[in-house]
């Protein structure tokens, strides 16, 4: 599994592993029993908190790594998307800092936004 680090504005939100696979993204945060885990949810346009235990912070992100929508503590068993976003970063909530629509996120490792990641929006 590959790992980047992601940083906004703000500062550094630190690193996260990159789902791409059908499982991998299905799965998400679930089973993360340690609770510091994040993840970046490749060709990602809607998560869900099914079976989760416990709130999660999300931000979506879009081609051009503007951050559309994001959410704090946002509880279990709840769904949420947008059509603009290319891909999703997920963590156990907590009060560090996490980006705010509008932000611009700086992703540096081994994943590329293009070709067959990011959604193409009409």
């Amino acid at each position: 599994m590959r790992c980047v680090q992601i940083d906004v504005e703000e500062g550094s939100l630190g690193t996260f592993d990159v789902l791409e696979t059908w499982p991998e993204r299905l799965k998400g945060l679930l089973g993360d029993v340690g609770g510091s885990r994040q993840v970046l949810i490749a060709d990602c346009g809607s998560i869900h908190t099914v079976g989760m235990r416990y709130p999660i912070d999300v931000a979506f992100v879009n081609r051009d790594m503007r951050v559309c929508l994001a959410r704090r503590r946002l509880p279990p068993g709840r769904v949420l998307g947008s059509r603009e976003a290319s891909f999703v970063l997920e963590r156990r909530s907590n009060p560090g800092i996490w980006p705010v629509e509008g932000d611009y996120a700086l992703v540096e490792g081994e994943w590329s936004l293009g070709g067959q990641y990011g959604r193409e929006t009409n």
